[in-house]
């Protein structure tokens, strides 16, 4: 009895599928799927700007990665010198 009932249940779920896979229109479904990828890449696109933003505010503020990943402060420079030389060399 268990087999004709799962039979039955198969066959009900294939017409079912049959009935949706005549409403979906491929190229209609296509574009969507492109206007969510677009989307999606915005997003991304806006979240990697305000990363970037981050982190040039971060070198601006004065701190530096060194190492291990620990911000510090940028060593001091000798006034009126170009070359970038520290303070002491």
């Amino acid at each position: 009895m268990s087999g004709l009932f799962s039979r039955v249940l198969r066959l009900g779920k294939s017409e079912a599928h049959a009935v949706m896979d005549k409403f979906e229109d491929p190229i209609k479904m296509t574009e969507q799927g492109i206007r969510e990828l677009k989307k999606d890449l915005e997003e991304s696109m806006k979240s990697l700007a305000q990363v970037k933003g981050g982190k040039q505010k971060e070198t601006r503020g004065g701190l530096r990665k060194q190492g291990h990943g620990v911000a510090t402060k940028r060593p001091a420079r000798i006034a009126g010198n170009g070359r970038g030389r520290k303070a002491g060399d």
